[in-house]
């Protein structure tokens, strides 16, 4: 019996030494840190700027975007229809929507002019997908169908690929034969390639993933997939026993992060259901460190929760649960930021067709200079980095079973918060483009609210606004923000 559990100890050493690590690294990887943290500072004028509040409503037909003044909240004249989609360019000048239509049609793009607010160009024929306005143009990712079968699969080849737009027409960049978790695109600072989480499968939305899910690099000059980095244990998309569930409106996700360094060499991918980071050395193609970042950190805790990941993996499959991870980097690539949120619900506890609040995963902030925590709050769901990089506005979820905690304001200069507004809901924040001002929505009863802008520097609200109802359904609610010029 002795000799016996010797064995057993002598064989889980290896195990207890791996998890004791904690990482994998290489010899020249601190050479490859970034510099110590210096804000980038991106400001502009905002004295006559225009605040762009996107109004969604049940019906897509009805959703809107209306502007108001940035430094009186009034509402301006003028408004575009928002439909599906979206974004803002960088200059603030324009913005693109797509007109709605059936996910195996083809799609129209409608972009407005924010000057003066009227069409300035159309395109038609586009597929569904993601639309993402970056600092060298508008782009679409591609995840569509033209024959749609049961339950998510696809009777033809599915149109999947990157394509840049513009008023000349859109111009293929790379098809890919995987299936793009497209809240997880990013791009390289200059432009020449393309970030994405992908899984197999041939059907939509991640489900029924076969085989390991993987970043998927893309060369945009070469017009072809540079790699596909494997990440064994990631989990992405919806598990194959998920499909076909009628039981609830909401049958669960995994939605992990990735944010990519500002020079491209470095990708981080933020597993959503358990707190780790795979570093990805994206020049050699391979995961070179895998961090946990729970508070304990001794080699037993390592341990305990390397066996609770296992037990989770496996545990969750037979439930309705969710995991959403929302990631970024500063500006200069020094801290990254995490938050998100988690169901976790049994089907035989949540009655048929309910629908699943969520509870905050919190925010956390890690130094990648050390792959340590330097800020950890438990109640945040959602957070705006300001363009300069100095300030993190974070907050709560957002539904009326959720604990009202207001507005942190967190310095990354000292790691010193501001809470603000305690015991109020918070629907979403943005920062002005001088990262002076903070505007944050306030939902009341009927989800319309007040619109607030408070200086960044002191907490000190500077003007205030009711928002009011614009249509007849009473889902018709603002439910973004964005700054024009």
């Amino acid at each position: 019996m002795r000799q016996t559990t010797r064995a057993l100890a002598l064989a889980l050493l290896p195990l207890v030494a791996l998890v004791a690590t904690g990482c994998t690294s290489d010899d020249d990887a601190e050479a490859a840190m970034p510099e110590p943290f210096v804000p980038v500072s991106r400001a502009v004028e905002t004295e006559a700027g225009v605040l762009v509040v996107a109004r969604h409503n049940i019906a897509a037909s009805l959703s809107r975007a209306v502007r108001l003044d940035a430094g009186t909240l009034e509402v301006l004249d003028g408004e575009v229809p928002m439909h599906h989609g979206g974004p803002i360019d960088p200059t603030g000048q324009w913005v693109a929507v797509f007109e709605p239509r059936g996910n195996s049609q083809p799609q129209n793009l409608w972009v407005y002019d924010l000057d003066t607010w009227e069409l300035a160009w159309s395109l038609s024929g586009l597929p569904t997908g993601k639309l993402s306005w970056e600092e060298h143009g508008l782009y679409l990712w591609g995840d569509h169908c033209t024959a749609q079968a049961d339950r998510g699969a696809c009777d033809v080849a599915w149109t999947r690929g990157l394509w840049r737009i513009d008023e000349g027409g859109a111009q293929e960049l790379v098809r890919f034969d995987f299936a793009p978790f497209l809240s997880t695109a990013a791009f390289s600072a200059d432009g020449t390639h393309a970030y994405v989480l992908g899984v197999e499968t041939d059907i939509c939305c991640g489900i029924n993933p076969e085989g390991d899910a993987f970043l998927a690099v893309l060369d945009l000059a070469a017009g072809k997939v540079e790699e596909r980095i494997e990440l064994p244990g990631l989990l992405v998309g919806q598990p194959g026993h998920w499909l076909g569930s009628t039981d609830h409106l909401f049958n669960g996700l995994y939605s992990p992060g990735l944010a990519v360094s500002p020079d491209g060499s470095r990708a981080y991918v933020v597993h959503s259901e358990v707190e780790r980071i795979e570093v990805i050395d994206v020049e050699e193609h391979r995961v070179s460190e895998s961090h946990r970042l729970d508070e304990d950190d001794s080699a037993v805790s390592r341990l305990g929760g390397w066996l609770r990941d296992q037990f989770a993996r496996t545990a969750s499959a037979k439930t309705v649960a969710s995991y959403l991870r929302n990631v970024a980097l500063t500006p200069d690539g020094r801290y990254l930021l995490i938050s998100g949120s988690t169901v976790e619900e049994k089907p035989e506890d949540v009655a048929r067709d309910a629908w699943l609040d969520s509870t905050a995963a919190g925010l956390i902030v890690v130094d990648v200079l050390t792959m340590e925590v330097v800020y950890r709050d438990e109640v945040s769901r959602d957070f705006r980095l300001s363009p300069n990089g100095y300030s993190v506005l974070a907050w709560g979820p957002f539904h009326w079973g959720a604990p009202q905690v207001g507005l942190t304001i967190l310095d990354l200069r000292t790691m010193e918060a501001r809470h603000l507004f305690p015991g109020e809901l918070v629907g979403e924040v943005f920062a002005s483009p001088d990262g002076m001002l903070a505007y944050a929505r306030f939902p009341d009863v009927r989800q319309v609210g007040r619109l607030v802008a408070v200086k960044l520097a002191t907490g000190e609200v500077v003007a205030e606004h009711p928002l009011e109802q614009r249509g007849d359904m009473d889902f018709d609610w603002p439910s973004g923000l964005e700054f024009s010029r």
